[in-house]
């Protein structure tokens, strides 16, 4: 964003001065970041104002002209020109030999420069060069020679004139202050920053008609037009503006158009309200209707482009054509011409968030929709609309042809904020006084009520161009960047050194994950949203999670009740990398009941998924066995696993809960085939459940010592022949409890069928913490185990 110094200082006291280095550096320490100040103006050296006193055809061209030149001087300058837009009597800048120009063919940013000298063009010598605006640095307009307005001196210096200091703000830390989009809005931080008076009143004076234009205007949409006013102007003359509002345009980077538009833009720039003018003849009839878009309707604007709109457009309208985009950009059926007599001034307040759609939906940026979705102040349409009357009857005359229409049905009131001074000092550690904190909020127009002067509360009242400050936390902010964040001193925090306290949950927690990882599994993170599709390929009833208002996409519409479904999800896309893998989930779950807070109950589970091409009895004890081997190591002794059906996604006959010291803890079990089914999932999965919450309220915080056992431990593998409907589970259990006196362990170890046989091979480890054993101790142990496989009608093999 580029703003004048020139321009500022009319709302700062005329003594005010202050360096470029000192400036840049306050307000980008207090408002924004100053990024660079550029002298405008700087490189225009031996640039006169001459003014074209006769053109006559050159002698050998017929694309050029020779044209003499009265630059002040005693002696007129003859100057060969190939521009058309050139005439009798024009005032145009002269670059006389030794002064230099730009380049036309590069980008002002390159500052290549053209030194002029005398030279002789196809037999006629030229002194000198008529300038445009590109060449003088001032914008990329080539187009032709700058024409200077009528009242412009002959021989006058144009670096005095032009010369200006140009500062450019990184407005993308103000997009919260759409005040700050203007001269005005700058100049009342920089009086505030040094502590200067704002030189700014507001035009009240009432605009008085003294000529009659009927104009009728009528809002259809009060929510995206929250205000609109206008007035009709008669008998205008539309010419190029003076040089002063011209430099003050393109010192600004704004193109200068004509006189109409040039004010239009002017007030933009300066008070930070865009305006847009009508030509008032160009109207079907003196009636403008502010209403949304129709079905298939389309405008031409400005820029020539014709553009399809949405529905949710705003438009400014007459009865029978959009002659706008509200808050954007005007339409070429309406615009100023040089014919223009009569002219509609609006001065109006779009909603924000209907203009920012709009500027998406057309791919359309401009000056103006860039601070209506910011958010303007509507108490600013008026104040904008009389000084835009004034200067456009300055510079292009007319009269007043119509009462100010002004259409706003709801008001908004200002807001009001109960400040207690001390939490300035609790919140920045500063001690301003009082009346240095009340002089701050009132040198940014903040009205305060003073209480008496022993008291620390006061009442702010916010002026409706401060939409950012709602809170009182707000206005210590102001009162901490406008004090200055260079007086803030230093200082070590001060905190005691204590040991910091381990918590046992996220401890445990840290166990668990650490303990599954060194049993091969690895740790994933899925989504706490889920949705109808994924409950009814696993079997689950979505009814038991909670729906979201406002999800993030209509398939993940529920929050989850279990880690299974998302647990599932993954398989496929791990089997595209791997044979065979292990993961698991800890994370939290979503149940309807709810909290004393009035919030979702959210316990931890952990979930696990064994996914291997192997037979589905051997992957359940496989993953039993993992299973074991964490709860063990998890110091839970007193651990079993009970058969159960009832499970919907597990298969009916290989699903067991865990229980520990009775209290049911999870399940675990074989993935229903159906589920799998569903899922598109080739390979047999076996998944596990775990209540964290529960496990830690059983867990032990170690297990007693006990020594290790110096006596050497005996394995055997036995193979036993069992009926195909028999059990691995029910087989260990017999055998736990044949009555083996040194049995210490049993695994198991595979599985084969054959027929209507089954081979379970089992592993049994026999220990005496007493002695060695003996051929004999270990005989009677397997006496003791084949009358177990005897009595469930087996046979160990030989």
């Amino acid at each position: 964003m580029l703003i004048s110094y020139n321009w500022l200082k009319q709302y700062l006291p005329n003594d005010f001065e202050v360096s470029d280095e000192d400036l840049q550096r306050r307000v980008t320490a207090s408002l924004a970041e100053v990024e660079q100040l550029t002298k405008f103006g700087a490189s225009l050296k031996n640039i006169l104002v001459g003014e074209i006193k006769e053109i006559v055809p050159h002698p050998k061209s017929a694309k050029l002209q020779v044209v003499i030149t009265d630059v002040g001087t005693a002696r007129k300058r003859t100057i060969v020109c190939a521009a058309k837009n050139l005439f009798e009597g024009a005032k145009v800048p002269v670059a006389l030999p030794g002064g230099k120009v730009l380049n036309p063919k590069d980008s002002l940013e390159v500052h290549a420069y053209i030194e002029i000298c005398e030279n002789e063009i196809k037999g006629v010598k030229s002194s000198g060069m008529l300038c445009s605006q590109k060449e003088l640095g001032l914008s990329e307009n080539h187009e032709g020679i700058w024409i200077l307005p009528e009242e412009t001196k002959v021989g006058e210096d144009l670096a005095t004139l032009i010369n200006d200091t140009v500062i450019e703000i990184e407005n993308k830390s103000l997009t919260h202050r759409p005040d700050c989009f203007s001269h005005l809005g700058i100049a009342r931080e920089v009086a505030a920053i040094f502590k200067t008076n704002l030189q700014y009143h507001v035009i009240d004076e009432p605009l008085l008609p003294t000529k009659t234009l009927p104009l009728v205007v009528k809002v259809d949409n009060e929510e995206y037009c929250k205000r609109y006013t206008a007035i009709a102007i008669h008998g205008v003359t539309i010419k190029p503006s003076p040089l002063w509002l011209q430099l003050r345009l393109l010192s600004t980077g704004v193109r200068p158009i004509n006189n109409i538009v040039d004010a239009t833009n002017y007030i933009m720039l300066d008070l930070g309200q865009p305006l847009h003018a009508f030509d008032y003849n160009k109207l079907e009839s003196p009636r403008i209707i502010v209403r949304t878009a129709r079905k298939g309707e389309k405008i031409v604007t400005l820029d020539g482009i014709e553009r399809d709109l949405r529905e949710k457009n705003l438009l400014i309208c007459d009865p029978e054509k959009a002659i706008a985009i509200a808050g954007i950009i005007g339409g070429a059926n309406s615009e100023i011409a040089e014919d223009t007599k009569d002219i509609v001034i609006e001065s109006a307040n779009f909603e924000m968030y209907n203009n920012r759609r709009s500027s998406k939906e057309l791919g359309l940026r401009t000056d103006a929709g860039t601070r209506f979705e910011k958010g303007q102040d509507p108490y600013l349409t008026l104040p904008a609309l009389r000084k835009a009357v004034e200067l456009i009857l300055e510079i292009a005359g007319g009269e007043i042809a119509s009462e100010v229409i002004d259409v706003y049905s709801q008001p908004e009131g200002t807001k009001k904020i109960n400040f207690d001074i001390s939490s300035v000092q609790k919140l920045l550690g500063i001690e301003p006084t009082k009346e240095n904190i009340i002089n701050i909020l009132e040198s940014l127009e903040l009205k305060v009520k003073r209480a008496e002067a022993s008291a620390t509360n006061i009442e702010v009242e916010v002026p409706t161009f401060r939409k950012d400050l709602s809170i009182k936390e707000d206005l210590v902010e102001e009162v901490a960047r406008i004090y200055g964040y260079d007086k803030f001193k230093p200082t070590l925090p001060e905190r005691d050194l204590n040991t910091p306290t381990i918590n046992p949950v996220l401890e445990f927690q840290r166990r668990v994950k650490q303990t599954l990882a060194t049993l091969g599994f690895d740790e994933i993170y899925t989504y706490s949203f889920t949705g109808e599709a994924q409950y009814e390929k696993t079997l689950l009833e979505i009814k038991a999670c909670m729906k979201i208002i406002n999800p993030i996409s209509p398939e993940l519409n529920y929050l989850r009740a279990s880690l299974i479904p998302g647990l599932l999800e993954k398989v496929r896309q791990n089997l595209a990398y791997f044979e065979k893998f292990s993961y698991f989930e800890l994370a939290r779950i979503y149940k309807k009941e709810l909290t004393s807070e009035g919030i979702p109950v959210q316990p931890r589970n952990i979930g696990g998924l064994v996914c291997e091409d192997c037979e589905n009895e051997k992957l359940f004890f496989k993953t039993k066995g993992q299973v074991e081997a964490l709860l063990d190591k998890l110091f839970f002794d007193d651990l079993k696993f009970e058969k159960t059906t009832n499970i919907s996604y597990l298969h009916s006959k290989q699903q067991a809960e865990i229980k520990v010291e009775n209290e049911i803890i999870g399940h675990l079990g074989n993935v229903n085939p159906k589920v799998l089914s569903s899922w598109d999932i080739k390979k047999n999965t076996a998944v596990f459940i775990l209540d964290f919450e529960k496990l830690y309220s059983l867990k032990k915080g170690q297990r007693k010592y006990s020594s290790i056992n110096k006596y050497p431990s005996v394995t055997r593998d036995l193979s036993i022949w069992v009926g195909k409907q028999t059990k691995a589970g029910s087989l260990i259990e017999s055998l736990s409890k044949a009555g083996c006196k040194y049995l210490q362990d049993i695994e198991m170890v595979d599985i084969f069928e054959k027929g209507g046989e089954k081979s379970i091979t089992v592993k049994i480890t026999l220990q005496s913490k007493r002695k060695t054993l003996t051929e004999d101790d270990i005989k009677g142990d397997l006496e003791s185990i084949t009358k177990a496989v005897s009595k469930i009608k087996g046979k160990i093999r030989d």
